[in-house]
């Protein structure tokens, strides 16, 4: 049940089933798009385990209709693999990451630092476990492409200038399965010179 903030409906967290997740920066902001720098994770999700996210976000968008007016915005934040472009796809494969077209992408973000018209700018922080529970500090082995995760997540409605649409404001992570994030995967092959050898 949403609870009221300020006048405005505040979303319980909520969970999400596990799947593997692509780009995921959970211990340092991606700075590249934001300047305050943003939290972000792409989950996917077989259609049975998508749905209850898909419902949660769709009631959300047509509840703020009916309270805000205006029209859903066209930015949504899930839709089929088969839906995303190909550069998107492209750069998943490359990271070795092939998912199924019928499954559904999900969008899980948070600004890293906030400035609110009113009160003190602050910074979020993402809760990250492994698999008993436990904080699961950053490492050697960053969580990479095709790891299987759950996400925690803050569903909320907003309004502006006659677009409606739904955030699902990323709060943690589970990490169920870890596949480590390779930075370089180039190989060379070691070349020896006849002369070299010793016998």
């Amino acid at each position: 049940m949403a609870k009221k903030e300020n006048g405005k409906k505040k979303q319980e967290v909520k969970y999400t089933k596990a799947g593997p997740a692509a780009w995921i920066r959970v211990y340092k902001p991606d700075t590249q798009f934001k300047e305050g720098g943003e939290f972000k994770v792409d989950l996917f999700l077989e259609p049975e385990k998508a749905q209850e996210v898909i419902e949660v976000y769709d009631k959300i968008v047509a509840d703020t209709v009916a309270d805000e007016g205006g029209k859903p915005s066209k930015d949504v934040q899930y839709k089929l693999v088969s839906d995303c472009t190909e550069k998107y796809l492209d750069g998943l494969s490359s990271t070795g990451l092939d998912v199924d077209p019928t499954w559904y992408l999900l969008k899980f973000r948070v600004d890293h630092k906030v400035t609110p018209k009113k009160g003190e700018p602050f910074e979020n922080h993402i809760k990250v476990v492994d698999k008993a529970g436990k904080d699961l500090p950053e490492g050697n082995d960053s969580i990479g492409n095709g790891s299987e995760i759950r996400v925690a997540y803050e569903p909320y409605g907003w309004a502006v200038s006659g677009k409606v649409g739904c955030k699902m404001r990323l709060k943690g992570i589970q990490v169920l399965d870890l596949v480590a994030y390779a930075n370089n995967s180039i190989e060379f092959e070691v070349e020896v010179e006849e002369d070299d050898i010793a016998f």
